[in-house]
């Protein structure tokens, strides 16, 4: 399969390649700023332990390897789990994008993607999480040209930052980023709520 990025002929692994290398970058700028943003707040009360639950809505993007563009959607996540540490929680996760995009003369195509795995989620302070985990992603699309789906192997990396906190309860700012095999590269920026 050939896909044309800034007016040169790629193949889908090399396409596959600059998303991960942008994914990577992407989310090592995020690490460092939101570490400077959450070691300048002050420390809130918070009592992490046993079961925690995660829910989140927001804004998702998936650069499917047959597009030349990245496209927006919605973006839903769910995790349930448990703390084995005051800062360390294992949780099953769920994250789903879907797109829906005009290819062209009023003809639509959508893409949706699921991954399904587990996370480790690791409180570096009060106030910033990084997370991630190996799963399996389900993806299905139908375009111009024809429609499919199958299932894949995905790695989910996530972090965020808390905002908002009480003694069990936090509101976060979270972005993620989920790589699809060779299919896609999958991102949401959502609003994040979690108990514990």
């Amino acid at each position: 399969m050939i896909t044309y990025a800034f007016g040169e002929k790629m193949d889908a692994h090399q396409k596959d390649k600059r998303m991960h290398n942008r994914g990577v970058w992407l989310l090592g700028l995020l690490l460092l700023g939101c570490w400077l943003i959450a070691d300048s707040n002050p420390a809130q009360a918070q009592e992490r332990s046993g079961f925690t639950l995660q829910l989140d809505f927001g804004a998702g993007l998936i650069e499917p390897t047959f597009s030349n563009m990245p496209h927006f959607g919605f973006s839903a996540g769910l995790g349930v789990g448990g703390f084995v540490t005051e800062n360390l929680a294992i949780l099953a996760r769920a994250n789903a994008v879907y797109i829906r995009w005009e290819e062209y003369e009023g003809r639509m195509a959508q893409f949706i993607s699921v991954f399904f795995g587990v996370h480790a989620q690791y409180w570096i302070c009060n106030s910033f999480f990084i997370s991630g985990g190996p799963g399996a992603v389900f993806v299905a699309y139908e375009e111009v040209d024809g429609s499919g789906s199958n299932f894949s192997w995905g790695i989910s990396l996530r972090t965020g930052y808390s905002f908002l906190t009480t003694t069990h309860h936090s509101l976060q700012v979270t972005l993620e980023f989920t790589n699809i095999d060779v299919h896609a590269l999958m991102a949401n920026l959502s609003l994040a709520w979690q108990f514990f």
